[in-house]
């Protein structure tokens, strides 16, 4: 009866605080990206349209 008790809290998904941090640090660093992304765009923008 020990055995399969702890088998069974073996199996059961415990989340994990990496696993709930993940998502939320990869909308970080998308949000970095994509705001380097259109700050690199803008500068170009700006620079053809001044020449």
């Amino acid at each position: 009866m020990v055995k399969m008790a702890l088998i069974l809290l073996t199996e059961q998904h415990i989340p994990t605080q990496g696993q709930e941090t993940s998502p939320t640090a990869a909308i970080i660093v998308g949000a970095i990206i994509l705001l380097a992304i259109v700050v690199v765009l803008y500068r170009r923008q700006k620079r053809k349209f001044n020449d």
